[in-house]
């Protein structure tokens, strides 16, 4: 690693997803395997989420081929297995694409979504439906129905399970999902309780159904919280700033309340999108372009937040360690279950030393420390030579996923032109 700079986390990249491998192959250093779900190089591995327990991987495999669907796939770090989750009942393939998956914190279930009639029985609808795959029974179940078990009349998408497997958040256009559901084309955010087999629809504290596009949900532990973004102006009281805003509402309480404002209350005066939030639902992490959230914001550029529920405290966490803010765009923040960390991109180069490589990076953030360091370096110490997007991490912080167009994060790694997803082990020692 580059000794110079010490903002760079050592020893980083202990595993690797790659699209162009069969097998789990040793690698030097501190790298342990790389694999992939076939030898096609003209393929892409992307948006990939760990589980809560850091041992499972989900992701979409793109392959590049007119008649190839995107499909769902988990990877196993343990053993470096691959298995197809979006699969029809005798385990054939799907006869549409899958994608945007979502993973218990256990690695037993996957919710996806997917445009595939042949997942279940009954799929008549030509819609993109959500689904969750139970790894160890080998059975899916489509989420995207009432509680009666009629089929949705829209599209549905977005999926975010719970970390223990019972609740799947999704946003949906469907109107015939509950009861009552009378605000049109709007995109709504659901909840299904895979044991009841309830869904319900998130609304305001009295009720009323959002008259705006609710998307992007998040869900906490046991299905209580659930996170989203929404443009709506009539979830809360005192909504007039226009712009797409984050909302958190109790499923046990009923309450809906905004979290992307200032600390004493202040709405943003820019959009702010797509939360992620701690197992228990305190801290939400998210992008805003607002300026005035925090004092000392004038970059002009979307930054990262979190929102501390407790105290109602709004804090930037795309800043340097010393606290200065970044010189270019910051986003998708994602927290740790435990609160302790967040994990974000950034093409700033100011966040830490020695950043010269104009590539979007991956960059932690201690939320105890307030310390900021690189994720995204070379095997060597030096810039990567590529972007590197969408991390996911761990319920205790230690395991990151990320996507990077890098080449050089691993040693031999020569599809210069593929996206694939890489695992770092926070805790490894040089």
């Amino acid at each position: 690693m580059n000794q110079k700079s010490h903002n760079n986390i050592p020893s980083l990249l202990t595993q690797a997803v790659r699209t162009i491998l069969l097998a789990g192959v040793a690698l030097q250093g501190p790298t342990a395997f790389a694999a992939s779900t076939d030898n096609n190089k003209d393929s892409n591995s992307l948006a990939a989420i760990i589980s809560g327990n850091g041992q499972v991987l989900t992701y979409t495999h793109i392959a590049d081929s007119a008649n190839g669907f995107p499909e769902v796939f988990v990877h196993y770090l343990s053993t470096g297995k691959n298995t197809r989750v979006s699969v029809t009942p005798d385990g054939k393939k799907a006869d549409g694409g899958s994608n945007l998956s979502s993973i218990s914190s256990n690695g037993r279930y996957v919710a996806f979504d997917s445009q595939a009639t042949n997942l279940v029985s009954g799929d008549s609808n030509s819609l993109t439906d959500i689904f969750v795959r139970d790894l160890k029974t080998r059975k899916t179940e489509r989420i995207s129905i009432a509680s009666d078990g009629v089929q949705a009349n829209a599209d549905s998408s977005l999926a975010a399970i719970s970390p223990d497997g019972r609740y799947v958040a999704f946003s949906s256009t469907a109107s015939n999902l509950v009861k009552n559901d009378g605000n049109g084309a709007a995109a709504d955010i659901f909840v299904h309780d895979r044991n009841s087999h309830e869904t319900t629809r998130i609304t305001s504290s009295d009720g009323t159904e959002s008259d705006g596009q609710d998307e992007y949900p998040a869900i906490s532990e046991g299905g209580r919280f659930v996170a989203f973004t929404s443009d709506a102006t009539n979830l809360v009281p005192g909504d007039t700033n226009k712009m797409p805003d984050i909302f958190v509402h109790d499923r046990e309480t009923g309450e809906t309340t905004r979290v992307s404002v200032a600390s004493d209350g202040s709405e943003g005066n820019a959009p702010s999108l797509v939360a992620t939030l701690s197992r228990d639902g305190r801290y939400i992490a998210f992008t805003s372009m607002a300026s005035n959230l925090v004092a000392g914001d004038t970059n002009n550029t979307w930054d990262a937040f979190i929102h501390d529920r407790k105290t109602h405290q709004t804090t930037r966490i795309s800043v340097a360690s010393d606290g200065t803010e970044g010189n270019a765009d910051s986003k998708l923040p994602v927290i740790a279950a435990n609160g302790t960390i967040v994990a974000f991109v950034s093409q700033a180069d100011n966040l830490v030393k020695d950043d010269t490589n104009g590539k979007e990076d991956v960059f932690i953030h201690n939320l105890k420390s307030h310390r900021t360091t690189r994720l995204t370096t070379a095997f060597d110490g030096t810039d990567a030579n590529g972007d590197s997007n969408y991390p996911s991490i761990s319920d205790n912080g230690r395991f990151v996923a990320i996507e990077s167009y890098a080449s050089n994060l691993i040693p031999n790694d020569t599809d210069d032109a593929i996206s694939d997803t890489f695992v770092a082990d926070l805790k490894a020692k040089p």
